[in-house]
């Protein structure tokens, strides 16, 4: 098993082109199903499809429907390699489908919490300035926690407010635009760290830090605004959120955050009921009755009545003639 997982990772290193963390998430998962081979004094030709659901039954027990979709791919992903490469001569796995997920949307924070995570770090030791930088670094160009890890000093024009995300997500380099306010923490920061390195965020040691620390660090402050559920991955979707309700369409959004698919980035979008309503009414040809004519309300919910009363009857005949002048 170890020499077959080792193949595994060349395969997605070399041939896939993988990322380091995504390569990291499926040795992970794969480390756990190696677990179950070995306590259970099981080989990989002994895994048939009556095993693999006795070794997923127990994994869905411990686990939320993602992670063990998750589990499911990497495992699907690795036994169509060993089928490829003949190390088996059956995969098992291919019978088995995905567990049902809750369509849910990732947590955003509101402009205004935004403002008042910022204002969290109270800046004095350099481990706060540094904090306070990767706070808006985080929101300000929506990069991934592991694309922040990993930001050069060597990948940030300070003078044309860009920064170069090299090797994301499927190894795509991409130009992120950053704003003014990260610009100026970043600068604060790199005046008073008390290390030289070509990394922008470093820890206590100088090194730079992991993609655990920064969660950490945004959870620190996110805790002190009365949101502990907000996470590195919240504030891209904050970004990317805030950058729709502001304006931007979503091919420039999906752009930005390094998106295959548009698909990825509408789920961002978020209207609410309100918003939604106001832009149906301007631009729906059968909706430009003004607001006072409606018999019901957005915010409160009010049903219609029953029977149309007859100013509003008159109204709809007026509308229907009006119609039928105009269309013959």
């Amino acid at each position: 098993m170890k020499k077959a997982l080792r193949a595994f990772e060349k395969y997605m290193t070399i041939e896939r082109d993988l990322s380091e963390n995504t390569v990291r998430t499926y040795l992970s998962d794969l480390k756990q199903f190696d677990d179950y081979l070995n306590e259970n004094s099981l080989t990989l030709d002994e895994m048939n499809l009556s095993e693999i659901r006795k070794y997923l039954g127990l994994a869905y027990a411990e686990i939320e429907p993602s992670s063990a979709a998750r589990r499911l791919s990497s495992l699907k992903s690795f036994f169509q390699f060993l089928l490829r490469e003949g190390r088996i001569g059956f995969n098992p796995v291919k019978l088995i489908q995905s567990p049902k997920q809750k369509s849910t949307l990732p947590k955003f924070a509101t402009v205004e919490q935004a403002n008042r995570l910022m204002l969290a770090p109270l800046v004095s030791a350099w481990r706060t300035f540094r904090d306070l930088a990767i706070l808006e670094t985080l929101y300000s160009t929506g990069i991934r926690v592991s694309e922040c890890e990993n930001l050069l000093l060597d990948n940030i024009d300070f003078e044309g407010g860009l920064i170069t995300v090299i090797q994301g997500k499927g190894r795509r380099d991409r130009i992120v635009p950053i704003g003014s306010k990260a610009i100026i923490a970043i600068k604060a920061y790199l005046k008073v760290r008390p290390f030289k390195s070509k990394s922008v965020f470093l820890n206590s040691r100088g090194e730079p830090l992991t993609d655990r620390q920064i969660h950490r660090i945004v959870t620190e402050y996110s805790v002190m605004i009365g949101r502990p559920d907000l996470t590195p991955h919240s504030l891209r979707h904050s970004c990317a959120t805030h950058m729709i309700e502001g304006g931007a369409n979503l091919i420039e959004v999906k752009e930005m955050l390094g998106h295959v698919s548009v698909s990825s980035t509408a789920r961002y979008v978020h209207i609410g009921v309100d918003t939604l309503m106001k832009e149906y009414l301007k631009a729906h040809p059968r909706a430009n009755l003004p607001a006072k004519r409606r018999s019901f309300e957005v915010s409160g919910a009010v049903l219609p009545d029953e029977k149309p009363s007859p100013r509003i009857m008159a109204e709809l005949r007026h509308e229907q003639a009006r119609y039928a002048r105009e269309n013959h």
